[in-house]
C-alpha cells in the first residue's frame, strides 16, 4: 500500500485556498481518498463510495477525474482543477 498527498494553493473567485488530496493505492487500484481545503474536509473515498464531511453519498461520476488524477499521482498539472472542482462546489454549497 502507498500513501501520497498533493497540495496546492488555488485561487478560486478572487480567493486563495489551500488544497490538499491524501490518497492511498494499492497496485494500481486506488483504495482511499481525502480531499481537504484550508484544513477542513471536503469529501471522502472509500469502499466504492464518496461522501462529504457529513457522510452524505456524493455522485461518482463527479469524482472520477479526481479518482483517475490520483492514479496518475497527478502528472498531468492541466487536469488538476477539473478534478478538484466538485470540492468548490460543496464547500461554496455549505458556506450559502
Amino acid at each position: 500500500m502507498t500513501r501520497d498527498t498533493m497540495t496546492q494553493t488555488v485561487n478560486w473567485l478572487g480567493t486563495s485556498y489551500q488544497v490538499k488530496i491524501s490518497w492511498e493505492t494499492e497496485g494500481d487500484e486506488v483504495i482511499f481518498i481525502r480531499g481537504q481545503i484550508n484544513g477542513k474536509e471536503i469529501v471522502r473515498y472509500f469502499q466504492g463510495r464518496w461522501k462529504d464531511a457529513k457522510g452524505k453519498k456524493q455522485d461518482p461520476s463527479e469524482y472520477h477525474r479526481l479518482k483517475k488524477c490520483c492514479q496518475e499521482k497527478f502528472r498531468f498539472p492541466r487536469y488538476t482543477l477539473q478534478a478538484i472542482t466538485p470540492m468548490f462546489t460543496l464547500l461554496l454549497g455549505e458556506q450559502m
